[in-house]
């Protein structure tokens, strides 16, 4: 959780979002961008099942995990982003 956590610093910082907002409950088109990209970087920097990622963003799904990381796959902006965290945290 403690590495989850980091990530999610590591996103605020990147893209300008707060913490808080990465986790809640807002869905501007900035946050949820951000929001996209810490499910992604959490995802393969930490190998989390997508219901573990669910619970940590309090959302009623795990389809909704499976959204986010491929927008994230098909979008090679924001796919950059958050390879340069998970970069980041493997180093």
């Amino acid at each position: 959780m403690q590495r989850s956590m980091h990530i999610l610093a590591e996103v605020a910082q990147e893209t300008g979002v707060a913490p808080d907002d990465l986790r809640g409950a807002k869905r501007t088109h900035d946050i949820a961008k951000a929001r996209f990209i810490a499910i992604y970087a959490i995802r393969q920097a930490l190998g989390l099942s997508y219901n573990q990622i669910r619970r940590m963003f309090d959302y009623k799904h795990h389809t909704s995990i499976m959204y986010a990381i491929a927008r994230v796959e098909s979008a090679p902006a924001l796919k950059a982003v958050a390879n340069r965290i998970i970069e980041r945290q493997a180093a």
